[in-house]
């Protein structure tokens, strides 16, 4: 009998080239997306309706799913003895607690972490699997982005706010709006045809939601194990509802984006388009992460 994907995930284990002496990794399957230029002549989201102008997404990889608490936790753990300094330690989905050891739902989506943790654990995850780390605490790209804030969090003071990414590392980051929504929309550019209007993930029609999320009036309070709902045209899941997912954009001011919706949001707020965002400190049992590379 076939497995489903949350069951398949916690026995794909693969080898760490990072660290040798490293425990093998829960996988974290990834799509690849070609480079694309986009014509801005839409309303929504946050290609948004302006004179004729082209937006240039790059070619990038994205994970099929938000990444698991399993995953977050054997990350965040190795990263601690590599003086990596969390503010928040994160949980096992929507019910979880702190930093505890992964338990019965550590196919749950990881949640409770800042931004600024989510930009940390990017660069771990990228160390440790031997690829080079994306945030920076300086512009010349010379101090790998280990501590996410002082004790101060309402202060917005962190180190990671200030963070130099550097653009050609082939490590793992978070994705800009641009890519999460091109992603969440299913990568079909011909303006005009169904795919590319999908108001959701899969989907353009509200009653088909529940196929493709898990949000408010079918989640029974909680989050899922990821990847239990059908995928959007390119093979991703979870892309709505289940969790808001962390994007590397400033919305406005010192606010960070997060999109998607989550396990208690209405169906309004669960479309590709709708946006939102907190202070890069907030922690919530309804936001987490889904990480993208460079190609």
């Amino acid at each position: 009998m076939r497995k489903n994907y949350s069951e398949a995930l916690s026995f794909m284990l693969c080898a760490v080239p990072g660290d040798p002496a490293a425990p093998a990794l829960p996988a974290y399957p990834m799509k690849k997306i070609p480079a694309v230029t986009i014509a801005t002549e839409t309303n929504s989201g946050v290609f948004v309706k302006v004179k004729t102008q082209n937006v240039h997404i790059g070619a990038y990889s994205i994970g099929e799913t938000p990444v698991t608490y399993e995953l977050w936790y054997a990350v965040r753990q190795w990263a601690e003895t590599k003086e990596y300094k969390f503010f928040n330690k994160g949980r096992e989905g929507g019910k979880g607690k702190d930093g505890a050891e992964p338990g019965e739902n550590k196919n749950h989506p990881a949640t409770y972490m800042s931004w600024r943790d989510a930009l940390l654990w990017c660069n771990a995850y990228s160390e440790l699997m031997g690829k080079t780390p994306v945030y920076y605490e300086d512009p010349g790209f010379t101090k790998v982005l280990k501590l996410s804030q002082g004790q101060d969090s309402a202060a917005g003071q962190g180190l990671a706010d200030k963070a130099s990414a550097k653009a050609d590392a082939d490590g793992f980051r978070l994705p800009t709006e641009a890519e999460w929504e091109y992603a969440a929309r299913g990568a079909n550019i011909t303006f005009g045809t169904p795919q590319w209007l999908n108001k959701y993930a899969g989907t353009n029609d509200e009653k088909q939601l529940g196929d493709f999320a898990w949000f408010m009036s079918n989640s029974g309070q909680s989050t899922h194990p990821v990847g239990e709902k059908s995928a959007n045209g390119l093979g991703l899941k979870d892309m709505n509802g289940n969790i808001w997912e962390w994007c590397f954009n400033i919305y406005e001011n010192t606010r960070r984006a997060y999109r998607g919706g989550s396990w208690k949001t209405n169906s309004s707020d669960s479309t590709v388009s709708y946006r939102n965002s907190s202070t890069p400190y907030l922690k919530s049992d309804e936001v987490g992460l889904r990480i993208v590379c460079n190609g």
